[in-house]
């Protein structure tokens, strides 16, 4: 599991093969049960690295990263635009070194058809998820998926999606997309066939 905060502060956790060191366990958690640990810690010295990596960006250094997807290579951020970065920008991490690899803007591919009077800048991405070669990205303006290619950032297909309540944070599976919600003081959990 692996979740980023809008300042772009990282956060990983992963199952362990073997006991977490007590320095690490310590520094990362005030109590487990061991067999879970920091995604970030994989053969670091106990007494320098830090298990929670900033991650740093050129072009959404002053925008807000509310989406965050990883593969088993790479980790994503999708940012939201803002009055300053008036784009959506796509980050890609290399996970080994915590270092951008790659940043673009968010472009349309020569096939994309949006509704009329839309543009990919009014999209505001809350989720975000890995799903072979694409990240899908969930926009709370417009209720829609996007589809984006995970090397070129360009937006391949956009799908129309049901209305949430507040909603946040996009898992997928094989034929499943997955969106938590927020309603009075409830966390939701909507289930929703993928659209493709």
């Amino acid at each position: 599991m692996l979740v980023i905060g809008q300042n772009k502060t990282a956060y990983g956790l992963r199952k362990l093969e073997k006991p977490m060191d007590e320095v690490i366990q310590y520094r990362t958690f005030l109590e487990t049960s061991g067999n879970y640990g920091s995604f970030f810690e994989k053969n670091v010295d106990r007494y320098t690295k830090d298990g929670r990596p900033f991650l740093t960006t050129i072009r959404a250094k002053q925008a807000y990263a509310l989406a965050f997807a990883a593969d088993e290579k790479f980790m994503y951020t999708v940012s939201a635009a803002n009055r300053v970065v008036k784009n959506v920008v796509v980050s890609k991490f290399l996970i080994s070194e915590r270092k951008m690899s790659s940043e673009a803007y968010i472009k349309p591919s020569k096939d994309l058809k949006l509704k009329e009077k839309r543009n990919l800048k009014d999209y505001y991405v809350v989720g975000a998820a890995v799903d072979g070669d694409r990240i899908l990205a969930y926009s709370r303006e417009y209720s829609t998926l996007l589809s984006i290619d995970k090397n070129s950032f360009e937006v391949k297909d956009v799908y129309e999606m049901p209305l949430m309540k507040e909603p946040h944070s996009l898992a997928v599976s094989k034929d499943k997309l997955y969106v938590l919600g927020f309603e009075n003081v409830k966390i939701l959990l909507y289930e929703i066939e993928k659209p493709f």
